[in-house]
């Protein structure tokens, strides 16, 4: 696990679940999202995760330079 310290780093989280039936295309589109999102300028990290006790619940962590 990545580690950030001091005050100069922004960390987001959001959660979002998708129906059984779209987590194929959800999983494709993700890979995608993630490629372009940590090519992007400040970007430090960024994470997809999948509950444990739900698999369509997801919760997104990304890190941006502040």
């Amino acid at each position: 696990m990545e580690k950030f310290s001091g005050d100069d780093y922004v960390k987001t989280y959001s959660f979002q679940s998708y129906q059984k039936d779209q987590l194929e295309k959800f999983t494709a589109l993700a890979k995608e999202l993630i490629m372009k999102s940590r090519a992007e300028e400040g970007n430090l990290s960024y994470s997809i995760n999948v509950s444990l006790d739900d698999p369509c619940l997801f919760t997104f962590v990304d890190v941006w330079r502040d």
